[in-house]
């Protein structure tokens, strides 16, 4: 399944039903968005990097939590 053609919420609706690649896709589709961000306000691209994988890890752990999205 080619997973970088859906939206969001056809994403986290996979995601929410524990499924990985969809899980991927996202974490390719936003990974680079979050890091700049985080190194905007921090300067440090090891630190940066890590608090994008800390949202993204919280994200996983927590995905049956998530409403869907609109």
């Amino acid at each position: 399944m080619l997973f970088e053609k859906y939206s969001d919420a056809e994403l986290w609706s996979a995601i929410r039903d524990d499924n990985t690649k969809a899980f991927d896709a996202l974490f390719e589709r936003y990974w680079s968005a979050i890091h700049t961000t985080a190194f905007s306000y921090l300067n440090d691209a090891d630190a940066s990097a890590e608090i994008v994988q800390e949202i993204f890890l919280t994200l996983w752990q927590n995905s049956t939590c998530i409403k869907s999205v609109k």
